[in-house]
């Protein structure tokens, strides 16, 4: 009986140790989906400065 009770534990653990590394898979995964975004970004807000630096240089210089 008791052998009985610990290799449910066991199963029971190893199943919830399974949908906790899932879960951390699925926020790593997101979390790079993120960055990559977040690289695109930051690549669009440097053009966007890029083109307004040339706006201003037209603007008072030439």
């Amino acid at each position: 009986m008791e052998i009985r009770y610990k290799i449910w534990n066991l199963i029971v653990a190893l199943t919830w140790m399974f949908v906790a590394l899932t879960w951390m898979f699925v926020a790593l995964t997101w979390m790079f989906v993120a960055l990559t975004w977040m690289f695109v970004a930051l690549t669009w807000m440097f053009v966007a400065l890029s083109l307004l630096f040339v706006a201003l240089t037209h603007l008072f210089v030439i």
